[in-house]
Formats: C-alpha cells, sequence, structure tokens
C-alpha cells in the first residue's frame, strides 16, 4: 500500500515537471490513473489539497533553480563581454566598414540591454503596483481588505 502512494506521488511529481500549470499537471494525472477519479469523486478536499501542493512544489525555491538562474546570469554576462570585445576589434581596424559593423554592433548590444532593463522595469513594478494594490491602504494589517 506504501508502494502505491509512493508510486502515485512520485507520478505526480514528474506531472508537475512537464506541465505548465499544476491544473494541467493534476487532470493529467488523474486521467492517467482512472483509480484517482474514485477519490477525486469520494473526497472533495482531494483536488484543493493536490493543487496546493502542486503549486508549492512548482514556485518552490530550489538549489536547482537557482543554480540555473545563475549559470544564465553568467552566461548572458559573457556573451555581452564578448559582443564588446568585438566590437572593439573591429573599432581597432582601419577599414569604414569595419567601423560600420561595430557601430551596428554596439546599436544591437545597447538595444538588448535596454530593452531587457525596461521590461524587467516594467514588470517589476507592474508587481509593485499589484501588490500595492492588493494589500496597500485598505489593508486591515493580516493582508485582508477591512470588513464592510
Amino acid at each position: 500500500m506504501a508502494k502505491d502512494g509512493e508510486s502515485l506521488g512520485a507520478s505526480y511529481n514528474r506531472f508537475l515537471e512537464i506541465s505548465a500549470t499544476e491544473e494541467g499537471a493534476f487532470t493529467s494525472w488523474v486521467n492517467k490513473y482512472s483509480v484517482m477519479n474514485e477519490v477525486v469523486a469520494d473526497h472533495k478536499f482531494f483536488k484543493p489539497l493536490m493543487l496546493t501542493i502542486g503549486k508549492e512544489i512548482k514556485t518552490s525555491a530550489t538549489k536547482l533553480k537557482l543554480f540555473y538562474s545563475v549559470g544564465a546570469s553568467m552566461a548572458s554576462l559573457t556573451d555581452v563581454a564578448f559582443d564588446l570585445y568585438a566590437i572593439q576589434h573591429f573599432r581597432s581596424r582601419t577599414e569604414a566598414k569595419f567601423h560600420f559593423t561595430a557601430d551596428l554592433m554596439l546599436t544591437f548590444v545597447l538595444l538588448s540591454i535596454g530593452l531587457q532593463v525596461s521590461l524587467h522595469t516594467n514588470k517589476t513594478s507592474t508587481n509593485t503596483l499589484k501588490y500595492s494594490t492588493q494589500f496597500g491602504a485598505a489593508d486591515d494589517g493580516r493582508g485582508c481588505p477591512p470588513q464592510k
């Protein structure tokens, strides 16, 4: 019996890894195991419980996610460094066509960095606005709006 629970739990975790949302993972998981349809029908708490567990698993910070994030950041910084080196190399050449290439490369690097910064800043301020609207001045201190 315990083996069945471990197997079902491991299967749900695999569905969480490959699904975009916990809802999709849960639906796929229930469709794969017909016995889960009976459990969901008999126990109304089961679906919200599994969706909550799935959301916690998908949004939790893990060492692997941190490793991926740091790795992607380092790769991006290395890419910018190589781009700047290439621009400097083309600028050091005497022919005008190399200067034009360097100017184009610099334009695209600056455009890319500018878009990334502006989109990140916009996303951050949107999330801050959403948070302050949701939990702002109309907050009773517990994260809930005052009762009317």
